[in-house]
C-alpha cells in the first residue's frame, strides 16, 4: 500500500512540473545617479513602471498564457526624469529574449542610448 501512494506521489510530482509554461525573464537595473527611469519597456511590452536609481524590475513572460511571438526583439524604451526635466531615450543596442531565458540589462551611465524624437 505504501508504494502505491509513493507512486502516486511521485506522479503528480511529475505532472505538476511537465505540466509548467516555458517562460522567459527580462530585468532591467537602473545604476544611474540621481534619475528615475519611467514605463520601461521592450517591444511594447512593459517591464516596469518606475524604478529608482539601483531598483531593478522584472518581468516573467510565459509562452502560452501571454499570446506572445518568441523571441521578443527589440531596444530598451524608457522615460529619463531628473527634476523637472523628462526625456524619452531608447538604447542603441537591440536585445533579444527567447523560451527559456533570462536576460539582465544594466542601464548604467555609459549605456549607449538615442532620443528618437
Amino acid at each position: 500500500m505504501k508504494q502505491k501512494i509513493y507512486l502516486f506521489i511521485l506522479f503528480f510530482a511529475l505532472c505538476l512540473v511537465s505540466c509548467k509554461d516555458k517562460e522567459a525573464v527580462i530585468e532591467v537595473k537602473n545604476s544611474v545617479d540621481n534619475v528615475l527611469l519611467e514605463n520601461i519597456s521592450i517591444n511594447g511590452y512593459g517591464i516596469s513602471s518606475r524604478l529608482l536609481p539601483g531598483e531593478t524590475g522584472k518581468r516573467v513572460f510565459y509562452e502560452e498564457s501571454d499570446d506572445i511571438s518568441f523571441p521578443i526583439n527589440g531596444h530598451i524604451e524608457f522615460y529619463m526624469i531628473s527634476g523637472d526635466s523628462r526625456v524619452y531615450l531608447k538604447t542603441k543596442e537591440v536585445y533579444t529574449l527567447d523560451l527559456e531565458e533570462k536576460l539582465f540589462i544594466d542601464i548604467t551611465n555609459k549605456t549607449e542610448v538615442e532620443n528618437p524624437l
